[in-house]
């Protein structure tokens, strides 16, 4: 009789505390107004562009005082499983407020992260659709998506010539895609780490022709490495680097 006393003790506060999440820290009412408040006292003109959907709504948003508090926010007016639409009043105006929150996951299900994706004054009466809004929530986590694929660390090809018929291709180590599409290959040598440039001979000719110029692969070497400048070797096997390898 106790354990089961105990049980249902547990269960109730467990109940308690998640639905005190769900109403209270992981409400989108209360995740608007850290994040409405955060980017108003910070006044980053950048920030406030990128959420604003209109210019008449930057401007409102710039001329607000940087001790500004959201006042009140309604529940949710519309949209779907990933784009909200909300009201809340900030200063003399009422702001139409779009959040999204990903949802592909159970543990988001229970536990949403909602975070602002537009603003609006609506200052001719009409507000965007939420369909248009969704793909534009889905294309903005694509970037930031490509964004970190581009910032993560790998070796890329920047480099391929063919001398004395050996096909040749120059891979530098531990370099990010945006390193590897901004800069040439005299960039990497003429640096510090030119060490971590190396010289690679392909013995396949067609998949030499296919490999691009900053493509990221994955060498895997046969015998000694030739103490030249670059360094050199021959590759057994090249891998082609895919995104979510």
């Amino acid at each position: 009789m106790r354990k089961i006393f105990i049980f249902i003790v547990v269960v109730f506060l467990m109940g308690g505390t998640y639905l005190y999440l769900r109403i209270g820290p992981l409400s989108p009412q209360h995740a608007l107004k850290k994040q409405l408040e955060h980017i108003i006292q910070e006044h980053d003109q950048v920030s406030i562009q990128a959420l604003s959907l209109d210019k008449p709504t930057m401007e409102y948003l710039l001329e607000l005082p940087t001790d500004t508090v959201v006042e009140s926010a309604t529940d949710f007016q519309g949209g779907s499983k990933q784009v909200g639409y909300l009201v809340s009043r900030v200063g003399a105006k009422p702001l139409h407020v779009y959040m999204t929150v990903a949802t592909n996951s159970i543990y988001h299900k229970l536990f949403p992260k909602w975070t602002l994706l537009k603003i609006t004054i609506a200052p001719n009466g009409t507000l965007p659709s939420i369909r248009e809004l969704q793909k534009t929530a889905e294309s903005e986590r694509n970037q930031v998506g490509m964004e970190e694929l581009q910032a993560e660390k790998g070796d890329y090809l920047v480099g391929k010539t063919i001398d004395s018929n050996i096909a040749e291709i120059y891979v530098v180590h531990h370099i990010s895609g945006k390193e590897a599409r901004t800069k040439s290959l005299s960039d990497f040598l003429a640096n510090e780490d030119k060490d971590d440039v190396m010289i690679y001979h392909v013995k396949d000719i067609q998949l030499y022709n296919d490999l691009a110029i900053g493509e990221r692969v994955i060498v895997k070497t046969s015998g000694y490495i030739m103490q030249s400048q670059p360094p050199q070797a021959v590759a057994e096997e090249i891998i082609r680097w895919k995104e979510g390898a």
